[in-house]
């Protein structure tokens, strides 16, 4: 099978090889284990962009088709035919089995509209929803607020109304709710290949408590909630270490520079390391395993953070804002410690509560391993090649 693919991500070829964020690269390694060809139709980064093409691809089978820069949104709306000549091309010569695209994206609308042209099956695995992100994210002045609002709006009822003939996937439980009339699956996102996992019984080493976050660095994680928390902490005598991990997408980088002055405001200078962004894999992977306690705080709506999943696979300890899906999928008590959000005093109390009581702390670390192990690259890269084969063989 040949396996076409579009999201918004730029990627790059340099000496031979393809890059791109790691957390995407994963994925596209998985699929292409399992299929002939994987033709890439992306974006070339802009140059404020390239610290981010951290993964180079190993799967000799992935093609990428660079199909413009990384322009705004809007450029990339109103000038979306210069974009998809190459896409309407390979589509029209018939060099693709289903093209799989990952929503919501741009120009969704637009290559969809090709493949119903030319009677060639389309898939789109679903991550986000434009709309609900934008209402929780701040610091949008009006006018670009209300033209964003009416391209999600546009975009949003192409989507929905071109996935009633499609094949549809999702790593999101409301999601799947949203579109359970439709021909969905549930699959799980990842970053976890079989061999990466990692187990270890040890907790506050030298009564050094090492906490962790990694990710984007934007209001609407927490952060600040995760800093009161440890300054409650270091009230009760407790020494503790925040690990931030990550990068600030905002023009210069204004909500990381909000957080390092409040380091300073409360004193914590001596308990907090920024380490910048860190490659999938190895990297990361190594600070995860250096950490006791990993927090997400995010106050937004999430689908399932790839970070939890991460966490657990290394043995640490998960606290987590009961946002999202991430209540549908994990049990309080049992594989994390769920708290409410914009909630520090519950961050601190959690905190306590694990270092307190023994038996919790074994039973979140053991069996929020246990369940990361069902969810590798390899197990969900199968499920879903299987059901595209199917669904192209019932078709």
């Amino acid at each position: 099978m040949i396996l076409g693919f579009h999201y918004h991500i730029p990627a790059i070829k340099k000496d031979n090889h393809i890059y791109l964020p790691g957390y995407l690269g994963v994925f596209l390694d998985g699929l292409a284990s399992h299929c002939q060809e994987l033709i890439c139709y992306m974006h070339t980064p802009l140059s404020n962009e390239m610290y981010k093409m951290d993964y180079k691809i190993t799967s000799s089978n992935i093609k990428l088709i660079n199909i413009g820069s990384h322009i705004n949104v809007f450029k990339r709306v109103l000038k979306h035919k210069s974009f998809l000549k190459n896409i309407e091309s390979d589509i029209k010569q018939q060099k693709i089995d289903l093209f799989l695209i990952r929503a919501p994206s741009p120009l969704l609308p637009f290559i969809t509209k090709i493949c119903i042209e030319n009677h060639l099956k389309y898939s789109y695995l679903i991550v986000g929803n434009y709309l609900k992100n934008l209402k929780e994210t701040k610091n949008i002045i009006y006018p670009k607020r209300f033209f964003l609002s009416l391209f999600y709006k546009y975009n949003k009822y192409y989507q929905d109304k071109y996935a009633k003939n499609s094949l549809l996937f999702t790593n999101n439980p409301t999601i799947f709710n949203e579109y359970k009339t439709y021909n969905i699956y549930e699959i799980r996102t990842t970053t976890l290949r079989e061999k990466d996992f990692y187990f270890k019984k040890d907790f506050y080493k030298k009564e050094e408590l090492n906490l962790l976050y990694a990710g984007r660095i934007e209001p609407s994680k927490g952060i600040d909630d995760i800093l009161s928390a440890m300054q409650m902490l270091i009230k009760e005598n407790i020494k503790v270490i925040f690990h931030l991990v990550g990068w600030d997408d905002s023009k210069n980088e204004i909500y990381l520079t909000a957080i390092q002055k409040k380091v300073q405001q409360l004193n914590l200078t001596n308990n907090f390391i920024f380490h910048g962004k860190k490659s999938v894999g190895k990297e990361l992977f190594t600070m995860y395993r250096k950490s006791d306690i990993y927090i997400l705080a995010t106050n937004g709506d999430e689908g399932f953070p790839r970070t939890i999943w991460e966490a657990m696979a290394n043995s640490s300890i998960v606290i987590s804002t009961n946002a999202g899906s991430i209540g549908n999928i994990l049990t309080d008590r049992h594989n994390v410690l769920l708290v409410n959000k914009n909630s520090p005093i519950e961050i601190f109390s959690s905190i306590i509560e694990l270092l307190n009581n023994n038996n919790l702390r074994d039973k979140i670390r053991e069996e929020g391993f246990k369940l990361s192990k069902t969810n590798t690259i390899e197990k969900q890269s199968i499920k879903m090649i299987s059901i595209i084969k199917d669904y192209l063989r019932n078709e």
